[in-house]
């Protein structure tokens, strides 16, 4: 492996990490309605995390965790998925993410408030949410920024709904 490979692979592990302890909740303050609709869909799944997202205006639990799946040929894998959650236990959508080659998907409009908020900015993660209510979408985009790391949600008009920075900085 490259040492430019191993960098960013620690890169991308550490912000995970940090990303999963940011404002995490516990289980039991979390409606039971959430964990009856994830092990009704996902009987296996595992390490679930929780945080507070504010999506189209709402106040939203997002639920991470894995599953374990088999390929076509039977090799096993760990899937990773994101499901949004209204505060009364309903579910709401979910949240996909997107594949570093696949970055260049944001609108225009977003990627110029990226630049003019947050000059010099690199993006490490993302994620996109489609809206179930009516159009649009809006992205969870983790930067790094001036060594700092932000977690910033912005919808596909360019608008800046939240931004978090996390405790560790590079």
């Amino acid at each position: 492996m490259t040492p430019q490979f191993l960098k960013i692979s620690f890169l991308i592990l550490s912000i995970f990490s940090v990303t999963v302890n940011a404002g995490a909740i516990n289980r039991q303050d979390v409606p039971k309605k959430v964990f009856d609709y994830i092990y009704k869909k996902h009987p296996n799944a595992k390490d679930i995390t929780i945080a507070e997202r504010t999506h189209f205006g709402q106040a939203l639990y997002e639920v991470k965790f894995t599953e374990k799946k088999q390929d076509l040929n039977g090799k096993e894998y760990q899937e990773n998925f994101v499901d949004l959650f209204k505060m009364n236990g309903r579910f709401y959508t979910n949240e996909f993410v997107i594949e570093h080659q696949a970055f260049n998907i944001m609108p225009t409009e977003t990627v110029k408030s990226l630049q003019l908020n947050y000059p010099n900015y690199e993006i490490l993660a993302m994620k996109t949410v489609a809206n179930p209510n009516s159009v649009g979408e809006e992205y969870d985009v983790d930067l790094l920024v001036s060594g700092q790391i932000l977690n910033v949600s912005i919808d596909d008009q360019g608008k800046i709904i939240s931004e978090t920075k996390q405790d560790k900085q590079i």
